[in-house]
């Protein structure tokens, strides 16, 4: 058979928002409605997957938001 992971990840930057990580489960209970529950800290993400994000400020990779960003306005996706 095929390897694969038992997870994803994801870190998302912006100027206005400041930083997002999320450490999505490989699985069918992984959908869009559950993904505030994936979010973690960047030094969480780079703990757990021994990965180093270079491209987040140092004292952003702290922060856990308690959910994602807003929708941006107009958009019809879910």
């Amino acid at each position: 058979g095929v390897a694969t992971p038992d997870a994803f990840w994801k870190v998302v930057v912006s100027d206005t928002y400041g930083v997002l990580a999320w450490i999505v489960p490989n699985s069918r209970e992984a959908i869009s409605s559950r993904l505030d529950s994936y979010l973690v800290s960047v030094a969480e993400l780079e703990k757990r997957s021994g990965s180093i994000i270079f491209d987040v400020p140092q004292h952003l990779k702290q922060t856990h938001p308690k959910d994602s960003w807003p929708k941006v306005k107009g958009c019809n996706r879910q």
